[in-house]
């Protein structure tokens, strides 16, 4: 039985006004024919009902997790304290690097809360930084002052200063602008709340770590764990789209895992990122005779398919590139042959995420 198919209230219009039909024939004694004028009204009052308990339908579903969703879906985290709230809007991060215009004798001091800007958004350092004497530079991390989404700005895009201190001359991020995001949609909060039990414990099982990742940002799409060794945990992490995640998102993610209760005493905690298995898609395909007036549409339904089948393989860490895949999809879009260029079949471990990094799709006509 499909979501679709799960009534809980049935409300279907035509059982309705069967049932107000009956109800009517067994009051009055009389029978309601289709001819009489009061027919109609029967009818607009059973499309009614039907509305009504179409909703109750909805609402008695939304008791279950797999069907609630907003207000709902969060009352249901509230069963689990403040491991199950919705991670909230996230505020992009990134490193940068200010150079002084010569080196000096005693420490040049960058405060805490100094502004840099990018287009609209403006940048905060978290900490104070020190420009130590003799050296012509220092490090300082940034946060956007709002919160949600922010173009992933690549190394040395931010180069603007609003708060100048002694002796600037230039500024720029040496990593890209990330963490950026709103807050986590249904769908993920969903698929994290089934993972809530997994994080009762502190005995260090696999399925803790990946959830207790995940909470601190929504920047992570995927979490894998490895022990190489009894006590040393290797925490691989992994961003949209096979993105790596940024050192300052990585920050986040050790300050959560490393808490005393939820980490065990004894436990090494590492992050690692994958290794990226880059791969293109490049393929022709040919349509049946009879499609040839909605080619258009076709190719259209393929380029579509075929950038979700990329998009979900980039956001998976060991899933494995298997040209059968891309010739299901397109020929359940219509073609009928598919010739193949790129990519060829290739296993991967669990800590490597194969990226797509270029789609080539060419159609070769009807036959």
């Amino acid at each position: 039985m499909t979501d679709e198919e799960i009534i809980i209230i049935e409300y279907d219009s035509v059982k309705v006004m069967e049932d107000i039909k009956k109800i009517y024939e067994e009051k009055t004694g009389n029978t309601l024919a289709e001819s009489e004028p009061r027919w109609i009204d029967y009818h607009v009052i059973a499309a009614y009902i039907s509305s009504i308990k179409a909703e109750m339908n909805d609402v008695a579903k939304q008791n279950y997790l797999r069907y609630a969703r907003g207000k709902r879906l969060e009352l249901k985290g509230e069963l689990y304290g403040e491991r199950g709230g919705k991670i909230k809007a996230g505020k992009a991060r990134t490193t940068m690097r200010c150079y002084i215009q010569e080196a000096k004798s005693r420490k040049i001091v960058i405060p805490a809360g100094t502004r840099f800007v990018k287009d609209a958004y403006v940048f905060s350092s978290l900490n104070e930084a020190v420009i130590e004497a003799e050296t012509l530079y220092a490090d300082t991390i940034v946060e956007c002052l709002t919160e949600g989404y922010v173009p992933i700005f690549d190394i040395g895009e931010v180069k603007e200063i609003i708060d100048v201190f002694d002796y600037f001359e230039t500024c720029e991020n040496i990593s890209k602008v990330i963490g950026g995001v709103d807050e986590e949609d249904d769908e993920k909060y969903r698929e994290r709340l089934e993972e809530v039990p997994e994080s009762f414990t502190t005995a260090g099982p696999e399925e803790s770590y990946k959830f207790w990742a995940k909470t601190a940002s929504d920047e992570i799409k995927d979490v894998v764990v490895v022990s190489p060794e009894p006590c040393y945990i290797d925490i691989y992490l992994l961003g949209n789209n096979g993105n790596l995640i940024s050192e300052e998102i990585k920050k986040l993610v050790l300050e959560v895992v490393n808490d005393k209760e939820k980490r065990p005493q004894g436990d090494r905690v590492e992050l690692k990122n994958p290794s990226v298995i880059n791969f293109t898609i490049d393929f022709s395909y040919t349509l049946y005779k009879k499609d040839e007036v909605r080619a258009l549409e076709i190719g259209e339904l393929i380029k579509n398919k075929i950038d979700e089948y990329a998009k979900e393989i980039s956001n998976k860490m060991g899933k494995e590139i298997n040209i059968q895949d891309i010739i299901e999809i397109v020929k359940n879009c219509g073609a009928k042959r598919v010739i193949i260029r790129n990519p060829t079949d290739r296993k991967l471990e669990i800590t490597e995420v194969a990226k797509c990094t270029e789609i080539n799709i060419e159609s070769s006509g009807v036959e």
